[in-house]
């Protein structure tokens, strides 16, 4: 099955990766750097989230399923080093139902060849399958290892402070309250576990104060694609550690 959306539809990127952008609007925000969808995925959360599994952290946070990179990211890297969903926890956030309904159908057998076309670049890069991929995900959706909840506001319960936070919500202009300084202030002294690692493609005042307000020290990385920077932040005894400052 082709992609059936009445919301988004697909935008090929520079390095051939789809991302998704709102129907009926042809200059609107893409869900990813029009770069490149999948080496976005990798430069900004790839190598904060092999880290922290690196370095004993079993607990992820993805604002944003999107098109579900992140999350089929770290099911890659758990599958590399053989972690099974059970030993994971994994919270996504995405407001829109349509994208969780569609992530789930294509994990529950359904062919979809937006999800069929990103698994292949995980599997051509890691030589993780994309029916392990499928099966690691989907077991842990089974299992409540993963959860997906709809949108993330003030009100939302969270379980447990996390060791990593992909935060890859839209920007600021389409989703200003998620890019308040009281409200980033807030969720991160709820979701940061002691030993925290936050990234994400954005780096705006409000944030970086947010993060300092909460305990996380800065560390300065390039953005994609020509973009000024990105934001790595480290919490706790990540902060002493020199293959998080060094990415």
């Amino acid at each position: 099955m082709g992609w059936k959306n009445d919301l988004f539809e697909i935008v090929l990127t520079r390095d051939q990766s789809p991302t998704l952008r709102r129907r009926g609007q042809d200059s609107g925000e893409t869900m990813h750097h029009s770069g490149g969808a999948y080496a976005e995925t990798q430069l900004i959360y790839g190598a904060p989230i092999r880290q922290v599994l690196n370095h004993g952290g079993r607990s992820f946070l993805s604002v944003g399923l999107g098109c579900g990179y992140n999350e089929m990211l770290v099911a890659t890297e758990c599958l590399k080093k053989e972690l099974p969903p059970e030993q994971i926890f994994l919270l996504s956030f995405e407001s829109e139902e349509s994208l969780r309904q569609s992530f789930l159908d294509w994990l529950r057998g359904d062919n979809n060849s937006l999800y069929e076309s990103i698994a292949v670049f995980f599997q051509e890069d890691s030589g993780i399958s994309t029916q392990a991929l499928r099966a690691w995900l989907l077991r842990a959706s089974q299992v409540s290892t993963w959860v997906i909840e709809s949108t993330l506001t003030r009100a939302s319960k969270i379980p447990r402070p996390v060791e990593c936070i992909l935060y890859d919500a839209f920007s600021s202009k389409t989703c200003p309250d998620l890019w308040q300084e009281d409200f980033l202030m807030e969720f991160l002294a709820q979701t940061s576990a002691p030993n925290c690692c936050l990234s994400t493609y954005a780096c705006t005042g409000a944030l970086c104060r947010g993060l300092k307000t909460t305990g996380f020290r800065l560390v300065l990385r390039p953005g994609f694609h020509g973009k000024r920077n990105s934001t790595l932040a480290l919490k706790g005894a990540f902060q002493a550690i020199p293959d998080f400052l060094n990415l």
